[in-house]
């Protein structure tokens, strides 16, 4: 059930170099709290992390008690706000849990100053070299599951299309017998029950993400462990619901429009060059989209650069733009029912604005603030004789005189969030500037 490794390649990564503080990471996983068990013996926390970019959350940790992670990279150990770090070294780290710490965040990195690796499956565990086990035999196997043993029709949580959801998953402590102090869950497509993967330290009630399928059946089972041994739990089975939708027609109203011009370039911060946004709609003859993919070209095949999967309808996308250069780009449309591929379109980027030197030298105009939220103001001892405000596909949005420039100040309070160009005449100067709405 491991993730998987999605194409983002129009976007920059970034690397905390604080040696050994490496508690930037954003992607949990497992994706659930693993819960340790108060007992001796190493306790797995994955059998597939990677050293890049990924943190485990753990839980059930005794204060007092000494604990070893283990794990082929760098481990920061933090507690529950994951910043206060209590330990951290390469391979190997050993701490005592203080005073009123349960949860300990642990992060993987390559090395001590944050470095991240590859896509390679790494185990990561750890040991309670202090505690001690009073069990005198192993747990009872836990009963009565949710989904119930041969259910069918259960729903599939596509609210969120990147992490398909099946929950909850529930069933009962044993009432007789020594107490589990903690269950696995495994889950297959055979019944084995464990051939797609393990949740170690599962909690009764929890969902699972994964990328379920329609119409299938799968095989599950909880395995009770205290410090005794491990009791192997009952197969049970379920079955999905059946995809009800009609497949997606292809987007359709593009933003950039098709065949734009002068589309801008946001260099606020000139390490992630900006356009956005990209925005599309869903043609309401075929069935209503889960998720998206946006491809991106320089040729008409519109996926030569690449393709964002999944990427949300609105967002902006940070690349290596170009001024003056013509890009293809195509949205997929996805639901439970298939994939539509859509239209190529194409738009062409604005001039950079820096060759237009001659211009810029001879007049005299700034903006302030910028960004700006309700009003803009031009900086310059000329009288103004016009300005006219232009959004990104070259609408005009706002036409002012002479007249209706007071103090030369431009409400600009009705647009939109977004990126303008401001085009101001006197006499016969004229200039564009660029300005930001927030």
């Amino acid at each position: 059930m491991k993730k998987t490794t999605l194409l983002f390649i129009l976007f920059l990564g970034f690397i905390n170099w604080s040696y050994g503080q490496c508690t930037n990471q954003d992607f949990q996983w497992p994706s659930f709290t693993v819960n340790i068990s108060n007992a001796p013996g190493v306790q797995s926390i994955a059998i597939d992390n990677y050293a890049d970019n990924e943190f485990s959350i753990l839980t059930g940790i005794v204060p007092g008690e000494t604990y070893t992670v283990t794990a082929a990279m760098y481990i920061t150990v933090t507690e529950s706000d994951a910043t206060t770090v209590i330990t951290h070294g390469a391979n190997s780290v050993t701490f005592t849990a203080g005073t009123g710490v349960t949860s300990i965040y642990c992060f993987w990195t390559v090395n001590g100053i944050c470095t991240g690796g590859g896509n390679t499956d790494i185990a990561t565990n750890i040991e309670c070299s202090t505690c001690t086990c009073t069990a005198t035999s192993a747990p009872n196997a836990a009963t009565t599951p949710t989904p119930i043993n041969g259910a069918t029709n259960i729903p599939i949580d596509s609210t969120d299309p990147t992490d398909l959801l099946i929950t909850p998953f529930e069933w009962v402590d044993a009432t007789s017998g020594n107490l589990a102090d903690s269950y696995n869950l495994t889950l297959g497509i055979t019944t084995s029950g464990a051939d797609l993967g393990t949740i170690t330290g599962a909690t009764s009630g929890n969902g699972i993400t994964y990328d379920w399928e329609y119409n299938t059946t799968y095989y599950w089972k909880v395995d009770a462990v205290n410090c005794f041994g491990t009791t192997t739990g009952t197969v049970w089975s379920f079955t999905t619901t059946s995809c009800t939708d009609s497949a997606p027609v292809a987007a359709i109203t593009p933003t950039p429009v098709n065949g734009a011009i002068d589309v801008a370039i946001d260099t606020t911060d000139p390490t992630e060059l900006l356009i956005t946004p990209f925005l599309w709609a869903d043609d309401t003859a075929g069935g209503a989209a889960s998720s998206y993919s946006l491809s991106l070209g320089t040729t008409t095949s519109g996926n030569d650069i690449g393709t964002i999967d999944p990427v949300d309808n609105g967002d902006g996308v940070i690349y290596d733009w170009e001024y003056d250069t013509t890009y293809y780009w195509y949205i997929e449309s996805t639901n439970c029912a298939g994939t539509s591929t859509g239209t190529v379109w194409s738009f062409t980027t604005e001039a950079d604005p820096n060759l237009s030197v001659e211009q810029f030298n001879k007049t005299k105009f700034s903006l302030y603030p910028n960004p700006a939220n309700d009003v803009i103001r031009i900086k310059s001892d000329a009288i103004l004789d016009t300005v006219e405000i232009y959004n990104q596909v070259g609408q005009r949005v706002i036409n002012l005189n002479s007249e209706s420039i007071i103090d030369k100040s431009i409400k600009i309070n009705n647009l939109n969030t977004g990126i303008y160009f401001m085009t101001i005449t006197a006499g016969s100067q004229e200039q564009t500037i660029k300005f930001i709405k927030k």
